[in-house]
């Protein structure tokens, strides 16, 4: 998790969520472990232009080179 996020999470979430739920102790408090993104582009994947532009939304949202994996089953019903 990037830095700036988890300064963000300790100094201002932190304390809001112990107010909402009334937590009596800091370790109570949920911690964000890790967060995943995922787009489902279905037979649209094979169009390399719409992938591409995929591709540059995930980096502007995340910051980061996404991973393109291809699905191991197709659900395609016709």
């Amino acid at each position: 998790m990037d830095p700036k996020l988890k300064v963000l999470y300790k100094n201002t979430i932190t304390p809001d969520l112990i107010k909402e739920f009334g937590y009596t102790n800091v370790h109570q408090v949920p911690e964000l472990l890790k967060i995943k993104v995922n787009r489902c582009l279905g037979l649209s994947a094979q169009n390399t232009n719409l992938l591409n532009k995929s591709i540059e939304e995930f980096r502007i949202i995340t910051g980061q080179q996404p991973i393109i994996t291809k699905a191991k089953k197709i659900n395609c019903r016709v």
